[in-house]
């Protein structure tokens, strides 16, 4: 029986026995109409006990289950109260979001993911994909690419988004810089790739052939500023292809955003060195991304799964433990969709519909603004001298005014300047530093602003670093709230699929078995095998002298 516990709202979500059937059975050639009207949808409760936030949920069949959502109430309810709830602009019944219960109901997306292959040449652990353990291929071709980005680029008033290709491993697919170039072609100016960052050590010339192709930024994934603590992954010089690769993806010009996967008791103490090493680097961002049990990690135990799990208010204050600089949990965090009133600004600066929000939930991605240095790296909350939150307020405010032109733009001002304790802000901070970083941010949010590259990541003195945290959930904590303003999606030849119903619920289980390529021997047959780097093998790369991490 459960513990008596204040309930802090209702949702739906999904039996975790009832869902791992259900994925084994799609894997076995059931329909994926099953997945439409999903049999083990139900109740679910989100509570606060003992200060930490729980979902409980009982099965008439499994019994009952519980999974931590966050480690600190405090911050969790921080999150839900400054949430902006989405615009409703998409609709279920429209064939490319059509997924029954798991369909995407609000905003356009902040990213759209395109898996280019299910291939990869490393085999890490986690992984919520469980890349090179299947005996299936799903590579798209070259027109299945094109007709997936047709499709995205089509969808009545999207807004602008990014488009992130990831797989498996992106760049193993011979596609890869076609691809690029024709999403530019379509239109889609934010181009971007996750990769492990193996081909981009390995050949000096193909971050500058990628950014040619149009690509924009890199996320590369890193879990810790060592090769000891990135033993997981599989590669005994892992730091050494890193540093490569950022030689390369830095030398030709791309932004790059570091991704690191968390799991509790095995990387969390780095989670502060991540973000210096992000400093140093004059990085564009870090996102982490606490473990969601799907694919590999499926299957773990009950007991390794809530030794592992780790929350989204475990990292703001491991964060807070790990820097020098005051970064406090319940000050300078807030729910992703907070910043969203920015791209509402901008629509209204610009008299348009098309500037980019986040439609996230709160418990799905939270954010951290740093104002840094660029001379000397050193970084500052921004909410620890300018009340983001009261600025935001006016904000809100303001979008609800009937201004336009000059009108709109001295509020804006005004709400800036009333904001602004100067006493509190960094040596040498200025009103106008402060004006040149909100400048930076409106170029974020819209693309079609003249010379947006380089209004939205040059700066003088002072830059924006945004550490962001995203929550992925599986069958233990899926919450359908979530899934229906999901801001991540996964492009696929069924539609767009929100990111963790495709990894979690059978989604991608049903697409990879409907549009199979070859089974693995097949594949073999015809292509050969690629290098997987595992088992503590060796990444051949040059980096320059000095310029290993220590």
């Amino acid at each position: 029986m459960f513990q008596p516990a204040t309930i802090l709202r209702n949702t739906l979500s999904l039996c975790p026995q009832c869902g791992a059937e259900t994925i084994n059975a799609i894997a076995q050639g059931e329909s994926p109409a099953t997945l439409r009207d999903h049999a083990g949808i139900i109740e679910a409760q989100i509570v606060e006990s003992g200060g930490q936030v729980f979902m409980r949920k009982r099965c008439k069949h499994h019994g009952e289950f519980e999974d931590l959502l966050a480690s600190d109430s405090a911050f969790h309810n921080r999150m839900e109260n400054l949430a902006v709830p989405p615009e409703r602009e998409y609709r279920p019944d429209e064939p490319l979001h059509d997924h029954g219960v798991m369909s995407v109901q609000y905003g356009t997306g902040t990213f759209i993911i395109f898996d280019l292959t299910n291939r990869c040449n490393m085999k890490c652990d986690p992984c919520y994909m469980d890349a090179n353990a299947g005996q299936d291929v799903h590579e798209l071709s070259l027109q299945d690419i094109q007709s997936i980005l047709d499709r995205a680029a089509t969808v009545p008033n999207r807004r602008e988004v990014n488009l992130l290709f990831s797989g498996g491993e992106p760049t193993l697919s011979p596609h890869f810089l076609d691809t690029l170039a024709y999403a530019r072609q379509l239109g889609f100016k934010r181009l971007h790739v996750a990769t492990n960052g193996i081909r981009f050590a390995q050949e000096p010339d193909f971050a500058a052939k990628a950014k040619r192709a149009g690509l924009h930024g890199v996320f590369l994934q890193i879990d810790g500023t060592t090769d000891e603590t990135n033993a997981h992954r599989g590669i005994r010089n892992f730091m050494d292809v890193k540093i490569a690769a950022l030689e390369h993806i830095l030398g030709a010009g791309l932004q790059v955003t570091l991704q690191t996967a968390i799991v509790n008791g095995l990387n969390t103490d780095q989670v502060g060195r991540i973000v210096q090493f992000a400093l140093d680097k004059g990085l564009f961002g870090v996102i982490f991304q606490p473990i969601m049990f799907a694919g590999r990690d499926r299957s773990v135990t009950p007991e390794v799964r809530h030794a592992r799990r780790y929350t989204l208010s475990h990292l703001a204050h491991d964060l807070a433990d790990q820097v020098v600089w005051d970064w406090q949990p319940l000050r300078d965090w807030f729910p992703a969709s907070a910043f969203s009133l920015l791209g509402y600004l901008s629509d209204r600066l610009r008299g348009d519909h098309r500037s980019m929000v986040c439609t996230a939930a709160p418990s799905s991605a939270v954010g951290s603004p740093l104002v840094v240095n660029v001379k000397t790296g050193s970084a500052a909350p921004l909410a620890r001298f300018f009340d983001v939150e009261g600025f935001l307020g006016d904000v809100r405010r303001i979008i609800d005014q009937d201004l336009d032109g000059f009108g709109l733009i001295a509020a804006v001002q005004t709400a800036i300047d009333a904001r602004f304790d100067s006493a509190g802000a960094p040596a040498n901070f200025t009103r106008a530093d402060l004006y040149q970083l909100h400048e930076q941010s409106m170029a974020r949010v819209n693309s079609s602003i003249e010379g947006w590259t380089d209004r939205a990541y040059e700066s003088g003195e002072w830059r924006l670093l945004i550490v962001l945290g995203m929550w992925f959930q599986d069958l233990f904590n899926l919450d359908l709230r979530s899934i229906q303003a999901s801001t991540t999606v996964v492009a696929t030849e069924e539609g767009e699929i929100s990111f963790c119903a495709y990894n979690s619920t059978g989604w991608r289980e049903a697409v990879e078995r409907i549009h199979l390529t070859a089974t693995l021997s097949e594949w073999h047959r015809q292509h050969g095998r690629h290098t997987i780097f595992a088992g503590g093998k060796l990444v051949p790369v040059d980096i320059l002298a000095g310029s290993r991490s220590q």
